[in-house]
């Protein structure tokens, strides 16, 4: 007989053809019959497809939902890397338009040259720029304080002569020493005989108007540590003036205060079939001009009180007023003892 499959004349008993290997004769129909078998036990051992088809579906969209959580992450990390090369950019071309070009304006530095004996000629050294001399205020105080030399002279001179030629003076408020010299008692005046004598007298500059002139105060120490006026000049540069006028023969005090004004307190009384009269006067004043000009004043008698003042806005309580002008501080000025002066000039 012959193959089937390829024509080849074969025995027949063979099952197989020798050349091909196909089943032939009854060997083919077992062989077939044993093929069928072979087939349907391999089907029915393979797994069905249709749990296969369920798993690629699952996994297809498991897969489309991570690739939706990614998608976030992925735009971020496209800014950022779109952020970082913007800023790379700008400092590209920031440092080439501006650093760079500046740095080549920048003039190159120059090594200080060498002497003949290899030695590095040394960097001039630059001097400190002069400052402005501020004008010379000494000089001109000292101007204005040469104007009170005379005055501070005749004090001086009577003062070591026990102010027995005070009287005698051309001065006013010296003169008004005199007298109580010459009494040698009270004379119910406010500066008594004991105050001068045992009181240091002293003398200072200041400027009571405020006007950058200087003016003289002369005072003598009293028990609590205050300075009472006993004389008190002005100038207009060339001549002077007493401010005072010699007003300490009377019961009045002369102070200058802490803010520059002058106050004069006065006070008297009287009695008669046990009817007693008592008054205080108190009275402040700027310089002005180099003349005393009443500021303000508080007035008392018997337990009343009555007050002044040069601004007819300000309201005040008389008895407030009183009493703040009475406690009112002293000045503290740069007091020198009469006896060491020397003259300016």
């Amino acid at each position: 007989m012959y193959c089937k499959q390829c024509g080849k004349q074969i025995s027949d008993d063979v099952k197989f053809c020798p050349r091909c290997g196909a089943a032939v004769g009854v060997g083919t129909n077992e062989a077939n019959a044993t093929s069928r078998a072979s087939v349907e036990q391999i089907a029915s051992d393979a797994p069905s497809t249709t749990p296969m088809l369920g798993g690629i579906a699952e996994q297809v969209n498991s897969s489309k939902q991570h690739s939706r959580r990614r998608m976030p992450m992925v735009l971020i990390i496209i800014l950022v890397t779109l952020a970082l090369a913007s800023a790379a950019f700008a400092a590209v071309y920031i440092y080439t338009t501006y650093i760079a070009p500046a740095q080549e304006e920048q003039p190159a530095q120059v090594e200080p040259e060498a002497d003949e004996n290899n030695e590095t000629a040394e960097e001039p050294v630059e001097e400190p720029a002069e400052e402005p001399e501020e004008p010379d205020t000494t000089s001109e105080e000292q101007e204005q304080r040469a104007v009170y030399d005379g005055i501070l002279n005749e004090y001086q001179d009577s003062q070591a002569q026990g102010w027995s030629n005070a009287s005698e003076s051309s001065l006013s408020d010296l003169s008004s020493l005199g007298l109580i010299v010459d009494t040698q008692q009270d004379m119910n005046t406010g500066l008594s005989y004991d105050t001068l004598e045992s009181g240091t007298v002293s003398y200072a500059y200041t400027d009571l108007g405020n006007d950058g002139v200087l003016d003289l105060v002369i005072g003598v120490v009293q028990d609590d540590g205050n300075y009472q006026v006993i004389g008190l000049f002005s100038t207009d540069g060339t001549t002077t003036t007493s401010l005072m006028n010699g007003d300490i023969t009377a019961r009045s005090w002369w102070y200058v205060l802490d803010d520059g004004t002058i106050l004069n307190s006065g006070s008297y009384g009287a009695s008669n079939n046990n009817l007693l009269v008592y008054t205080v006067n108190l009275l402040v004043y700027t310089v002005v001009n180099g003349q005393l000009t009443p500021d303000r004043s508080a007035y008392m008698q018997d337990g009343e009180f009555l007050s002044w003042n040069s601004d007819p806005s300000v309201q005040e309580d008389p008895q407030t007023a009183f009493q703040e002008i009475q406690n009112a501080p002293r000045a503290t000025l740069d007091w020198q003892p009469l006896d060491e002066f020397e003259p300016e000039a």
